[in-house]
């Protein structure tokens, strides 16, 4: 069973050579809608025969030519034309209506873009595409047959050899947009209840860019990662043979890259436009030393082996960190490095250096690993306890730090 949802401007012909045009597959349609302006000559229409041809006389005349099999239903838009955004918004939402009723008595629906004004047909196949109509079609007279003379010359009983039904693509997009609230019917065209469609399609369209920009920066990420994957491991090992040279003894150097989904959270927290410019740390080295009096040999290390491009000392802030301290340094390869073939495709390549003692190491691993899985009741209990337990592990390090310094130094003891 299939019902057949159509527009009309003026000219009932369309509609009995779609309906036609569908018995003659095969199609057993139960109810007609019809979508169409408001005006006298729409109800009220002849031929040149004198015979009548408007609204009001094709559902007569199809529904004692089916004895009533067929039902015909009238929406008007209460307009003579479409004239306004919101004109469009109303007839959408009672097409959706429409379409979505018949679907919900299991029923194919075809949609006919046959008739009435452009502006109409277009909004049809909007509205078939987001409430998932079957099918969307157009009737055209076939080549040497002039589509004006067609009702003059067949009044309803249009033969189908004179005309052609033309399919168009349909795309089902009602099942993602789950389940639409309904709002005030006061909006609506009569009978039909309306729904913030203009709402649903500012959403829609603006997921369609998301998903567009996600995927442009799933490709950027692709086409970049193997260069920072390298740039990280080449500073990594320069920096590691430097502190050798030096004769500075750490606990470990790490490079890494930022995971893709490190990359999207950050781009989307800091709103970054140019995400490859912007972002200092897609490629990243972190030296864990033994001691904080380290810190100021290691920064001299680097300062001289690479391009020093900005640098901070990210102090605890205790009102929303805790604990651990961190020196970072952003840089890039010398050109005498950069000059050579291994490493030329990396020159102007950001690596963003990392120095932490293996005591603020340790402890921002716990504090990351225990306010991931604190419980939103304790926050500000589990606070309170992070502050006073990263005191005490700053104490601890400060005096690691002055019993280093005596060993080296007997005189101070």
């Amino acid at each position: 069973m299939s019902s057949l949802v159509c527009t009309l401007g003026t000219s009932t012909a369309v509609l009995s050579e779609t309906l036609l045009s569908l018995q003659a597959q095969g199609k057993i349609i139960k109810t007609v809608h019809i979508f169409h302006t408001e005006g006298e000559r729409v109800y009220y229409n002849q031929n040149s025969h004198g015979q009548e041809t408007g609204l009001f006389a094709f559902r007569d005349y199809i529904q004692s030519k089916t004895n009533g099999e067929i039902k015909v239903f009238l929406h008007s838009t209460g307009k003579p034309d479409i004239y306004s955004t919101s004109d469009s918004e109303a007839l959408l939402t009672a097409m959706v209506a429409v379409i979505r009723q018949e679907k919900n008595q299991q029923r194919e629906v075809i949609v006919s873009i046959a008739g009435g004004r452009k502006t109409m047909s277009a909004t049809a196949v909007l509205a078939s595409i987001l409430a998932n109509a079957d099918r969307i079609c157009h009737v055209v007279a076939v080549e040497g047959v002039g589509e004006l003379s067609l009702i003059n010359d067949f009044y309803f009983d249009i033969p189908t050899n004179k005309i052609r039904m033309i399919d168009m693509p349909v795309i089902h997009l009602g099942d993602l947009l789950g389940q639409i609230t309904e709002m005030d019917e006061s909006n609506a065209l009569p009978g039909i209840p309306i729904t913030p469609w203009p709402e649903l399609i500012d959403q829609l369209n603006a997921n369609l860019h998301h998903y567009r920009r996600f995927h442009e920066l799933y490709s950027l990420y692709q086409e970049s990662i193997f260069q920072f994957n390298h740039l990280a491991e080449t500073v990594g090992l320069i920096l590691n043979h430097a502190l050798t040279m030096n004769e500075i003894k750490v606990d470990a150097v790490h490079s890494r890259t930022k995971s893709f989904a490190s990359f999207i959270e950050k781009i989307q927290r800091k709103k970054y436009a140019d995400p490859m410019n912007q972002m200092e740390d897609l490629a990243g080295v972190r030296v864990v030393n033994y001691y904080h009096s380290q810190v100021e040999n290691i920064i001299s290390v680097i300062r001289s082996e690479f391009v020093i491009i900005n640098e901070t000392d990210k102090v605890p802030d205790y009102e929303h960190q805790f604990g651990y301290e961190s020196y970072h340094l952003v840089v890039s390869l010398k050109e005498n490095r950069t000059t050579l073939t291994e490493y030329r495709s990396l020159a102007g390549l950001k690596c963003e250096i990392q120095i932490r003692t293996i005591f603020d190491h340790a402890w921002a691993q716990i504090e990351h690993e225990i306010s991931y899985k604190k419980q939103e009741p304790e926050k500000d209990k589990i606070r309170t306890e992070l502050f006073e337990k990263s005191e005490l592990l700053r104490k601890i390090r400060n005096e690691f730090d002055d019993l280093v310094k005596r060993v080296k130094n007997p005189k101070t003891i």
